[in-house]
């Protein structure tokens, strides 16, 4: 756990180092708070990779997909599971303060090396890795993460402002759309997102900005999300509202997931290097560092 006399962030090293929740000391939080069932598995110990296999270590909050992104994916003699490989793997601490953590984790067939630093500063979160390509083929792969927002943060009073061109959309059971789109301002605003029970899928891609505004009813700015829009130029936009009767949902559960990710596609790393919808490559011995931050203002803190 991380803390400060702001906030506090929990995090799950012994599964994919995985953001289980950032929220004030004052009672506000953005990651879900507890499991969204309590069956959750937390200790990854499954030869299985597929969606089931995830969806049974799934508590919500946030999780690194790399280096595939989506469905199981075959490429260059590798089989990649949902989401990719180090979601579930058991991250190795290198240190701690009250307000950093260190960590890594290995990928021996790739030979592929994550440092991680989650940092917390006055009212902000940050996640920075490092991926390094130690070995010696040209590394192809997908990054993204996964942070699906509570409800009682992005509520139904809540609007969510994208900056960008385009949106795509994938899967909707609403009866219209839950957000709109301002061409003349290039923005793409989600509001009232919760309003009705649905489901929600799509791509948001040409970022003007790596700031996405989350602002109240009375359109005060209560928190940002700043993404790496260099290595992440796409991002999914999830919608998950008491619809869903899979499980681990339910039909109960409210989420609101911004995902940015170096891939338009859900179908994985195949899918992504052969329809050209975007991938990351890194040389022999070559490295890259992304990042993910969240910063809450004096609105989102009360």
């Amino acid at each position: 756990m991380l803390s400060n006399e702001n906030v506090m962030a929990q995090i799950a090293p012994h599964l994919g180092s995985e953001i289980r929740l950032f929220k004030t000391l004052s009672g506000k939080n953005i990651f879900l708070q507890t499991p969204w069932t309590e069956s959750a598995l937390e200790v990854c110990e499954c030869n299985a990779n597929n969606e089931e296999h995830f969806l049974n270590h799934y508590h919500g909050g946030m999780q690194m997909m790399f280096p595939n992104a989506g469905y199981n994916s075959s490429f260059a003699g590798f089989d990649y599971g949902y989401h990719g490989e180090v979601w579930n793997k058991n991250w190795t601490l290198k240190s701690q303060t009250p307000s950093q953590l260190t960590l890594e984790t290995y990928l021996s067939q790739q030979q592929v090396r994550i440092d991680r630093a989650i940092t917390i500063e006055n009212f902000s979160l940050r996640i920075e890795d490092m991926i390094d390509n130690l070995g010696t083929e040209v590394l192809n792969f997908q990054c993204g993460y996964h942070p699906a927002f509570s409800s009682d943060f992005i509520d139904n009073g809540s609007s969510v402002e994208i900056r960008a061109k385009n949106i795509e959309i994938i899967r909707s059971t609403h009866p219209t759309s839950p957000f709109q789109a301002f061409k003349d301002l290039d923005t793409i605003i989600f509001k009232q997102v919760f309003a009705q029970p649905y489901s929600f899928l799509a791509f948001i891609s040409n970022f003007l900005s790596p700031t996405i505004e989350v602002k109240d009813e009375q359109k005060n700015l209560v928190a940002t999300i700043n993404i790496d829009t260099k290595n992440m130029p796409y991002a999914w936009v999830w919608i998950e509202n008491r619809f869903t009767s899979d499980q681990p949902w339910k039909s109960n559960v409210q989420t609101f997931a911004f995902e940015p990710c170096s891939s338009k596609t859900n179908l994985g790393l195949a899918d992504a290097v052969s329809k050209s919808l975007g991938h990351l490559e890194l040389l022999p011995k070559q490295s890259l560092t992304t990042f993910l931050e969240i910063q809450l203002t004096e609105r989102g803190i009360s």
